[in-house]
């Protein structure tokens, strides 16, 4: 008896769930390359305006020390001296007057000729350096302020008025502002990093502080080595001095804070010109060569130091693509979870489905081969309380007829029950030692009224000498009984049925063959299915429920040995059980457990 097939809906839909996760994966690819060109354009701006910030307040600090020493041009040598003193006393007191260590005056250009300023008496005294000469004069035609380039000192150009603010370095004075080079680097620097950078142990981002001419003159590097950056995302100019000149230097100042500022109002902007001229810097261009000739301009600071910044990962594009792979990584891992859970449950749906079939067939079938037996019994019983047998030789034959059909009862209740039992795992087993012989012979007794009823043969080849097993007598004899009993309602035409044991260095085989009608090789992977019955079996309408090679696989197995089968269409079947003798026996236990 055969059902008719349906999909489940679950199948069903956990099937159109499956189809969906390749398109769900094509538009998370293109999702996670979306989001993570955003995050690398997000965290590109950020680090555009850290390193803007770190730049502008950096020139703060330096610029506030400049500006605060800034002079009239008209002043006396005498009202310089007064001037500077009061101011000198003025930084003193300030929040960052360790930045500041003395005031040097230089004659024109030749450091040679210079002055300190004692603060004890507020004059101005001849000296000499006590540390290395900076170079004042620069290949620039004007006057300009900016710091040395061992960050050591601020030059400031000095000189009389001249009516025009165009002007050459003949007759310049310079006031020399030495500076702080270790409260920079332990100090200013680190605040200013942590504060826009956020930097630690594990900070996302190295910096360093360079010459912009020679990027092995590193005056601060957070790499653990000290140096420059091998490679930065962003360089910006840093420590940018305006070209103080008497009346001129605040006009000056004003013009270095109106470019930082430009600079941080339009980050884009200011990242794709900073490389570029302005157009009012250019004279013209030559005819021949077509390159651009720049105009020197005595009112832009000189860029002398710069920051540069990276990426730990190497560069922000390293970083943005491992954001994405991450991402991609987690996405498709989520999307394999899932398309695998959905796998389990298509096969966890299809497994349930068959075997719900298949206790569909072996409800149908256990009713039939029930209601078969009861009937028998059924007429029997009516026909002897009737009193239509009247013979002992009938009354005997109604006997007969009524027992074989409890037996068979019996029997099915039995195998029902034996299963349930190992379903539930509450079937045990006692193993002693036991006579191979012996077993055989209770399958035979169990199965003599089957025989006789067939007019069955069998031949038993069983070696005279052969060693006992640990075994559970009453379960193997099952085992044995269920083999028997198959060979009889499989044998077709033939009456005829062999046991023959066989003994090996481990293991003892006990073969039952038949010679019927034999089993497809199709059905062969599935004999030992709960409640699983061939196509061919059911066709020939022979009575089973398709649990009884269920019984004898387990069985065998729980006595550490196992069963194989031999088979073809219409020449019969050979089911062997190999069991280990004792020490094999013993050890498969214990393994087991």
């Amino acid at each position: 008896m055969f059902f008719k097939r349906r999909i489940s809906p679950i199948t069903l839909t956990a099937g159109l769930l499956l189809m969906l996760l390749p398109l769900l994966a094509v538009l998370q690819w293109r999702w996670i390359g979306e989001l993570s060109e955003r995050e690398g354009d997000h965290l590109r701006v950020a680090l555009q305006r850290s390193a803007l910030q770190f730049t502008w307040d950096f020139n703060q600090r330096l610029v506030a020390l400049q500006q605060h020493f800034v002079l009239p041009a008209n002043a006396g040598f005498d009202s310089i001296s007064h001037e500077i003193a009061r101011r000198c006393s003025t930084w003193r007191t300030g929040a960052d007057n360790e930045l500041f260590v003395d005031i040097w005056y230089a004659i024109g250009s030749d450091s040679t000729s210079v002055m300190l300023f004692d603060t004890a008496s507020g004059t101005f005294k001849r000296a000499s350096w006590n540390g290395a000469v900076p170079k004042i004069r620069t290949s620039t035609p004007f006057p300009v302020s900016r710091v040395t380039d061992d960050f050591t000192y601020i030059l400031m150009p000095f000189a009389p008025d001249s009516g025009s603010s165009s002007f050459t370095d003949i007759g310049v004075d310079y006031l020399i502002l030495q500076i702080n080079r270790d409260y920079i680097t332990r100090t200013v620097i680190p605040e200013l990093a942590h504060q826009h950078f956020a930097l630690n142990e594990s900070a996302s981002y190295t910096f360093a502080v360079t010459q912009r001419t020679n990027a092995r003159n590193v005056l601060y590097s957070s790499e653990p080595s000290g140096g420059a950056l091998v490679s930065a995302d962003i360089v910006l100019p840093t420590a940018l001095m305006p070209p103080v000149t008497g009346r001129d230097s605040r006009f000056i100042a004003r013009r270095l804070s109106s470019r930082l500022s430009l600079l941080l109002s339009d980050v884009d902007t200011t990242f794709k010109n900073l490389s570029k001229e302005p157009e009012e810097s250019r004279e013209g261009r030559n005819s021949k060569s077509g390159t651009v000739k720049a105009r020197p301009r005595p009112f832009d600071p000189v860029e002398v130091w710069q920051l540069q910044v990276s990426h730990r990962a190497g560069s922000l594009e390293n970083e943005v693509q491992s954001i994405r792979w991450r991402n991609l990584a987690v996405s498709f891992g989520i999307l394999m979870v899932l398309g695998g859970g959905m796998i389990v449950v298509l096969i966890a749906t299809a497994r349930s489905e068959r075997f719900m079939r298949q206790q569909m067939q072996f409800v149908a079938g256990i009713s039939h081969e029930f209601r078969t037996p009861l009937a028998v019994v059924r007429s029997a019983s009516e026909n002897l309380a009737d009193g239509i047998v009247r013979t002992p030789e009938q009354t005997q034959r109604y006997g007969a007829v009524i027992k074989r059909e409890i037996n068979r009862l019996w029997e099915m209740v039995e195998q029902t029950l034996t299963f349930a039992g190992i379903q539930s795992g509450r079937r045990f087993y006692d193993f002693q030692p036991a006579a191979i012989q012996d077993i055989i012979e209770q399958a035979l007794k169990a199965c003599s009224l089957m025989l006789e009823e067939g007019s069955f043969a069998v031949e038993c080849l069983i070696p005279p000498e052969i060693p006992t097993v640990n075994a559970d007598t009453p379960a193997l004899t099952s085992a044995l009984q269920n083999l028997l009993s198959n060979a009889v309602k499989y044998s077709g035409e033939s009456t005829c049925v062999q046991i023959a044991v066989k003994q090996t260095s481990s293991e003892i085989q006990v073969m039952v063959r038949d010679f019927g009608i034999g089993i497809a090789p199709n059905d062969v992977k599935r004999m030992f299915d709960p409640f699983y019955r061939s196509k061919h079996v059911v066709d020939a309408q022979i009575h089973g429920n398709g649990l009884g090679l269920t019984l004898v696989k387990h069985i065998v197995t729980q006595h550490g040995g196992r069963v194989t089968v031999e088979s073809a269409l219409n020449q019969g079947s050979a089911f062997t059980i190999h069991l280990p003798t004792r020490t094999e026996a013993e050890e498969n236990r214990i393994n087991s457990k």
